[in-house]
């Protein structure tokens, strides 16, 4: 009787407590709601049997492509009762049905002994690790745990210039080590470890005053092709993400192989300012140094920007706000020329088309496999590409305007996919 009642009472707040999340998932932030959810889920799921077929079809994806990448440490995780999740042989099942044959990593068996015996002989403080996978990029004549890893997939027979591992990592020191190399059965089926998006940190005012200007702008349509939208960007010599690893062993560090030249310092480049509009594109401007408001007016405003702006008639004209642009002499210099602007909200590049031209220029001298000597000579490719972009491109980023602002009305001032 005692344990029927006891079980009744769980049921009971277990109840409330649902009642309560669905509440907090009303008033939870648009990244905080997936939270909930799967908190509500994982709440759920105490409740029913462990035979129903009871899980969410998010939770099923999400459970085959962590069992895809590691069974060991799927099965780990399941029996360590953090989270309730299905059973492998429902998996199993599930890629039966769907013709998915996902290949397991080749590791022992007992993966957890196996990751023991990798630290036995650590010191005593270097003992405290944490298991993490990760993506390491290697140069093709490196070995890699004895033998190089070949193909991206099943039909490429060429040497991997990446793989996914599981790394022992220290918390209290520097040591890390590969204990696995998964398979790339997840490249196959189209998922891959990508660069993740950057995007600018908002603030609640942030998003609120996005959202105020995507709702005062809703209803224009033809109306974007009489803006001028205007910008700076910088593009450098070359570039580094900081992400490139090599595998070695002990004492290897200095071989050339694994060494990766580069300058340190400030990457060489170019700063250049451009403006778009619907029918024709300015002059793009080289600049020089750091770019103040008596500069900005005097190199960019009076002998570019306005003498574009006259000659398109009831053209508005639209910059960021970074400082140069919003000081009270440039502020004045647009009142005295009758320069009509766009008001402009803080921290938002993905509602202004000409972000996509710079992306554009950045890719194509990416993909030009001639080296760039210096700064002038790249200063010619990146005036050459912004002179033959077709202007049906720039068209259509104009046309896009529409959509951008109802996806900022639909993240409520928040990131958008632009």
């Amino acid at each position: 009787m005692k344990g029927d009642n006891n079980e009744n009472s769980f049921k009971n707040l277990l109840s409330v407590t649902q009642g309560l999340l669905r509440e907090l998932e009303k008033y939870a932030p648009e990244h905080k709601k997936k939270v909930v959810q799967f908190i509500f889920e994982q709440l759920s799921l105490l409740l029913l049997h462990k035979n129903n077929n009871r899980y969410s079809s998010d939770l099923l994806v999400l459970s085959s492509l962590l069992f895809s990448i590691s069974p060991h440490c799927y099965k780990f995780l399941r029996n360590s009762a953090y989270v309730t999740l299905p059973h492998p042989s429902t998996l199993k099942r599930l890629f039966s049905e769907y013709n998915v044959d996902p290949k397991v990593e080749q590791i022992p068996e007992n993966f957890l002994n196996y990751a023991k015996e990798k630290i036995r002989f650590l010191e005593e403080n270097d003992k405290y690790v944490t298991l993490i996978v990760d993506k390491i990029h290697i140069k093709p004549f490196l070995d890699v745990k004895g033998g190089n890893i070949i193909g991206i997939a099943y039909n490429c027979e060429k040497a991997a210039n990446s793989a996914c591992v599981f790394m022992l990592q220290s918390i209290r020191s520097s040591y890390k080590d590969v204990i696995s190399i998964l398979y790339k059965r997840l490249l196959q089926c189209g998922l891959r470890a990508r660069t993740p998006l950057y995007r600018i940190p908002l603030t609640h005012d942030h998003r609120r005053l996005r959202l105020q200007w995507a709702n005062q702008h809703r209803d224009w349509r033809a109306d974007w092709q009489h803006v001028v939208f205007s910008d700076e960007s910088r593009f450098n010599l070359w570039y580094h993400d900081g992400r490139i690893r090599v595998r070695r062993y002990a004492g290897e560090r200095h071989l050339p192989e694994c060494i990766i030249e580069r300058h340190s310092g400030r990457t060489p480049g170019v700063m250049v300012w451009g403006a778009i509009a619907y029918h024709r594109r300015s002059q793009l401007l080289r600049i020089v140094g750091n770019l103040n408001s008596n500069r900005y007016i005097r190199e960019v405003l009076q002998p570019e920007a306005v003498p574009f702006l006259q000659s398109l008639p009831g053209a508005v004209f639209q910059q960021d706000n970074a400082r140069p642009h919003t000081a009270r002499i440039v502020k004045s210099f647009f009142a005295a020329q009758q320069v009509q602007l766009l008001p402009w909200p803080a921290c938002s590049p993905d509602m202004s088309p000409i972000e996509h031209v710079w992306d554009v220029i950045g890719r194509r001298l990416a993909r030009d496999p001639r080296p760039v000597a210096s700064a002038d000579e790249l200063w010619v490719r990146v005036q050459t590409i912004w002179n033959a972009l077709p202007q049906s491109d720039i068209q259509t980023l104009f046309d896009s305007m529409p959509r951008r602002v109802a996806a900022l009305i639909a993240a409520r001032g928040g990131h958008t996919k632009y």
